[in-house]
């Protein structure tokens, strides 16, 4: 099974060649040369966004202005590439992107850089820019999939978003279910589709449906999948995992705070600990062991770690928070920790990564936010730190240029702003920070936004302390505080990301749709609404991208649109990742699908083992580690089928609790994947069939119905599933199913040959065999001859659908 993105076949190719900026002439004192990284761009098709950013440093300030033209001394700048910003000051980014896409063909450009700052004088550097398009064949959609949760027996669920590259009319839009809402949205110019979900006569548990989209030909479909939620309460960790990096013998200071949601009704009690199925890490420090949630009040679990008695490599642990007053319990949160040498390089870690002003128009200076700088450095390291703004007006303060920041002491860094006359609107800028390093110094920008209002005109709404009556927003200002600009993360780790969303009239937004896109061909994702105009998702990267990628956040409200983006790499890392929808039924492949107990799995990913082994019986069961890998669902481990690194085959646990949502997590070695949430309910049958959809079946004879013969009407057939749940009497995953007594499945099923119910002699576990289930039934005779659709229904749900000839 292959599980890929779709992706547009437009090529972009940048390229990019600095050469070291030379003084001409000279001041009393030389100045540093400038440091830009990366090297060279490169650009491809998979986001929307084309563009990257370009980081420039220095131990002396510069200043550049910045230019555009086609290629040759004098042209004009080309229509198609556009930058951020025309002057800036190091130490500062610049991202340069292609703004409008041209037709077919190649294209050429360049980027000018003129150091201005008085008494220096460097000659003008080019960076060559390229731009190849080619025939632009798909749909280019965002995002590939659509994800909803809420209670079961309310209305409609909130609306998503489905954005489109071309106008809503150009594609054919067809759904498979009637609860499956799709709509345009009332206005000129459409280019996205609203998706609802009407959850009225839906019972708690999971649905699957599908969105198919057909334009000139090409067909595209995208899987929707729906969580009903029992009542009472639900537990949500935020985010979902946590990465650290130190340096041997420098310790860390920095505390990062995992937050325990309530998503349901009440408040609960947790409990949390080092989960023991991955390992000790006696690194590890948990600041509580237990607390309380409620839906506006989540719980707070400081992590930090511990270098002491370390050496360099790559460490891995994963907490277990649990809750016996909810069925999804425990939740999994998994910890990636790097350790490098004591000679490596000291970066800073500015927190937060974001910040948002929101200000009134003739205002003076703002009430001031703190930047805290960490550096796992116990002697202490020189930093220096600026500000840069898109539009160069220099409303954006800091306390102090320059200091010195340690482990032991984080240095502190106020940041303010100050509108002045500025016109009401959105405004985006960097606070920029690096530290002096042997090696070349690494920016890390903090983004901010700053949302001036009108002067006031009347009094301020009851509903919201900030925002004018009167006030109309007409747009979005989306800002990235999860992950700073110009970030690393590693391949494989989990990366938490986080979306503040704002109206132009400083309103925070809540039930927005955000949606990340990333450059480096990674599948999009939809991040999760905290109800406060706070947005979060964790990625988890699963290609490499050592030069400079886009992560670009792309916000939804109503009529109300806005986007924001950051750069930054991503390092090589052996890690095992479960790529997303990548757990699915044997034989009913629904990508994201709801599986139940006993239910045998295919894993899909990367790195999720070294080799390839089928698992052998231990004392009559499958083993639960094969070549140093296991999977972990909650609190238990999988019994294992198989192992290879791209597809585990495994059995989900008999004895969990239905229905509800359990994280799942791959080790390989002792390495840990980022969780995926699977829901988990008393049944979901699959049917086994042949590629092309025909029933898999034997007839009284032990012949195969369906491979070139015709299954006789009146007679009795086999067929073969995966996925009908516990049985009576109750087995324990892995382990061979008993001819004597006979496993019959708790929840009898009918199966519907053509629309009509037949006659059911038997339906329980195949003996001799592992998670494997057989009902035999005796086929109608009053059925016309020809091929017949066959399914399988165990209460309300419903089989994968099969093509069955009766002659």
């Amino acid at each position: 099974m292959n599980i890929r993105s779709n992706r547009r076949i437009v090529t972009l190719v940048v390229s990019a060649a600095f050469s070291a900026l030379a003084p001409t002439a000279v001041r009393a004192q030389t100045p540093s040369p400038l440091v830009v990284i990366p090297a060279q761009l490169a650009f491809d098709d998979s986001n929307v966004a084309f563009s990257q950013t370009i980081t420039l440093s220095s131990n002396d300030p510069l200043t550049l202005s910045v230019t555009l033209d086609s290629g040759t001394t004098g042209s004009q700048p080309p229509d198609w590439l556009s930058v951020d910003r025309r002057t800036i000051s190091t130490p500062g980014s610049l991202r340069v992107f292609v703004s409008r896409i041209p037709p077919v063909g190649d294209y050429t450009a360049r980027v000018l850089l003129q150091v201005v700052t008085q008494g220096v004088n460097y000659a003008v550097r080019t960076i060559p820019v390229r731009l190849s398009i080619k025939e632009n064949r798909g749909f280019g959609v965002s995002p590939l999939s659509l994800s909803f949760e809420g209670q079961a027996g309310g209305d409609l669920l909130p609306v998503q978003y489905v954005t489109l590259p071309v106008d809503c009319g150009e594609v054919t839009v067809r759904t498979s279910d009637t609860w499956l809402l799709v709509r345009p949205e009332p206005v000129a110019n459409c280019r996205r589709l609203e998706v609802s979900i009407r959850t009225a006569n839906l019972s708690p548990r999971g649905h699957t449906s599908q969105l198919t989209l057909t334009r000139s030909g090409a067909r595209l479909d995208i899987p929707v999948n729906v969580l009903l939620l029992p009542p009472g309460g639900w537990l949500d960790l935020n985010p979902n995992g946590f990465q650290f990096e130190a340096r041997e013998g420098n310790g860390n200071s920095i505390t990062r705070n995992l937050a325990v949601r309530n998503r349901g009704f009440g408040t609960l009690n947790w409990t949390a600990r080092i989960s023991p199925l991955a390992g000790a890490a006696n690194w590890l420090r948990l600041g509580a062991t237990s607390g309380t949630a409620s839906r506006t009040e989540p719980g707070r679990l400081p992590i930090t770690v511990d270098t002491t008695g370390l050496t360099t490599n790559n460490y891995y642990a994963l907490v277990e928070v649990s809750s016996d007053a909810v069925l999804n319990s425990p939740q999994l949160f998994p910890i990636a920790f790097r350790l490098t040498a004591s000679n490596s390089p000291t970066l800073v870690t500015p927190s937060p990564s974001g910040l948002v002003f929101v200000v009134r128009q003739g205002s003076g200076v703002s009430a001031t936010q703190n930047l805290t700088l960490f550096a796992s450095n116990q002697n202490g390291a020189r930093f220096h730190i600026a500000a840069q703004t898109d539009d160069s007006s220099g409303w954006l303060r800091v306390s102090l240029a320059d200091g010195r920041t340690s482990t032991g002491a984080p240095a502190t860094v106020a940041v303010s702003v100050a509108p002045g006359i500025l016109q009401p609107g959105v405004y985006q800028g960097d606070v920029n920070a690096f530290i002096e390093s042997g090696s070349g110094p690494e920016v890390r920008s903090v983004n901010v936004t700053m949302i001036v209002q009108p002067r006031a005109q009347a009094p301020q709404s009851a509903k919201s302390a900030r925002r004018l009556e009167g006030c109309t927003p007409a747009r979005l200002a989306a800002t990235h505080t999860g992950l700073v600009n110009n970030f690393v993360t590693r391949a494989g780790w989990p990366t938490p990301l986080n979306v503040r969303v704002f109206d132009d009239c400083g309103e925070a937004v809540v039930g927005a749709q955000v949606v990340l896109n990333f450059s480096n061909g990674d599948v999009p994702l939809v991040m999760s609404d905290l109800e406060d105009g706070n947005y979060s998702a964790t990625w988890t990267p699963r290609v490499t991208a050592s030069d400079a990628m886009t992560v670009d956040a792309v916000a939804n409200f109503r009529t109300l649109t806005g986007n924001t983006e950051l750069s930054g790499r991503v390092a090589e890392e052996a890690t095992p990742v479960v790529v997303s929808n990548g757990v699915v039924n044997n034989f009913d492949r629904r990508p994201g699908g709801p599986q139940a107990p006993g239910t045998l799995v295919e894993i899909f990913g990367d790195n999720l083992a070294l080799t390839t082994e089928v698992a052998k019986l231990q004392d009559g069961k499958l083993p639960f580690e094969v070549n140093g890998v296991s999977v972990i669902m909650g609190n238990q481990r999988l019994p294992l089928v198989a192992v290879s690194p791209g597809q585990l085959n495994a059995q989900i646990p008999t004895g969990i609790r239905v229905p509800q949502q359990l994280p799942l997590v791959v080790r390989a070695g002792n390495a840990l994947s980022v969780p995926v949430r699977i829901p988990v309910q008393p049944v979901q049958p699959g049917l086994l069939v042949f590629a092309d959809g025909r029933l898999i079946a034997h007839d009284e004879t032990s012949a195969i119905v369906g491979q070139g013969g015709r299954a006789r009407r009146g007679r009795p057939i086999v067929l073969y599933l995966v996925g009908m749940g516990v049985t009576n009497p109750g087995l324990d995953a892995g382990g061979v199913s008993p001819g004597q007594p006979l496993a019959a499945a708790a929840e009898a099923p009918q199966v519907l040959v053509d629309g009509q119910p037949v006659r059911v002699l038997f339906a329980g576990l195949t003996p001799g065999f592992v998670g494997l289930y057989q009902i035999n039934v005796i086929l109608p005779e009053d059925v016309a001859p020809g091929e017949v659709p066959v399914v399988v229904r165990q209460g309300d749900v419903d089989s994968n659908v099969a093509r069955l000839v009766l002659e």
